[in-house]
């Protein structure tokens, strides 16, 4: 769906989750502990929508519907379509994001970016969804993949891809002036607007313009009923792992993964680069600011 179709609320989610199937790359910022986790269990976190390990509250506590949240589960990514054109051929190159390093990548020496193209991204979230109407084990309470946490298929309500929807204001959402035009078609005025993004079908979707910097796009997970539980962890298919591509951060010094004696050693880019090849996974590079980002915050915490 194109955004002058969009005629009726209901319209706008569609268009979320159309638009998420356009971007070129998913970005998962996170650390060398976070990512030898996900390799080696071969599952990504979902984190409950409502949860205080989260950092965005005011999504919690003013977009959605409180019922709706337990039940709401997110993995996050910062969506990236950048191009540039080099001799009349199209070339497609990623732009790292400084607050994202510094929001995610924390401590600074172990932060890493988890990059995966639109074509796994897709036929990952797919595949999730065939395995489940196949009754398959796909979504975990805890991270190891064993049958006896897995959530049964008549748990999950849906596996959604989808991008946020970014609104200025805090008692009365003001649409941005790039996306005036969803106003007008939907004949909202703000206060409406405010009072539709309350609503249980739009948890999950929406986010204060202050986030926008993030051009946040969502696997959510959608139950049934909720469960005393923080995290759900979905499976991660080899190929989706395969198809990785592993930035490492602008301070990057140490990873986390373990020798065959068990202690951990310090690596530079060649000793990673190794480790990563063990899981299949082949591309892997220094961030274009390495060694030339000095992050303030560090010495605060």
């Amino acid at each position: 769906m194109v955004i002058k179709k969009i005629k009726k609320p209901e319209d706008l989610e569609i268009f979320l989750k159309d638009k998420s199937k356009t971007h070129k790359r998913f970005n998962h910022y996170t650390t060398s502990s976070v990512l030898n986790l996900i390799l080696k269990n071969k599952t990504l976190k979902l984190t409950r929508g409502n949860s205080r390990s989260l950092n965005d509250w005011h999504e919690r506590n003013s977009k959605g519907v409180e019922e709706e949240w337990n039940k709401t589960y997110i993995a996050c990514f910062a969506s990236d379509n950048y191009e540039k054109n080099i001799d009349e051929i199209t070339v497609n190159y990623d732009s790292e994001s400084m607050a994202m390093w510094g929001l995610y990548g924390f401590p600074s020496k172990e932060a890493v970016r988890i990059t995966i193209p639109r074509k796994e991204m897709l036929r990952f979230i797919n595949c999730s969804r065939a395995k489940l109407r196949k009754n398959k084990n796909i979504i975990f309470t805890e991270g190891i993949r064993e049958a006896v946490y897995a959530v049964s298929k008549d748990m999950i309500k849906s596996i959604i891809l989808t991008d946020v929807f970014y609104v200025k204001g805090t008692d009365k959402d003001i649409i941005p002036p790039e996306q005036k035009h969803i106003q007008t078609v939907l004949q909202f005025n703000t206060y409406n607007l405010h009072e539709y993004f309350q609503k249980r079908d739009f948890t999950g979707f929406v986010k204060n313009y202050a986030w926008n910097y993030e051009k946040e796009t969502r696997i959510i997970v959608k139950l049934n009923k909720p469960i005393d539980k923080e995290f759900l962890y979905i499976e991660l298919p080899d190929d989706v792992i395969r198809s990785f591509q592993i930035t490492l951060g602008p301070n990057f010094q140490k990873c986390d993964f373990s020798d065959n004696t068990g202690n951990n050693t310090d690596c530079v880019l060649s000793n990673m680069i190794k480790k990563l090849y063990e899981f299949g996974i082949y591309n892997c590079r220094r961030s274009i600011f390495d060694g030339q980002v000095h992050f303030k915050s560090e010495n605060l915490r």
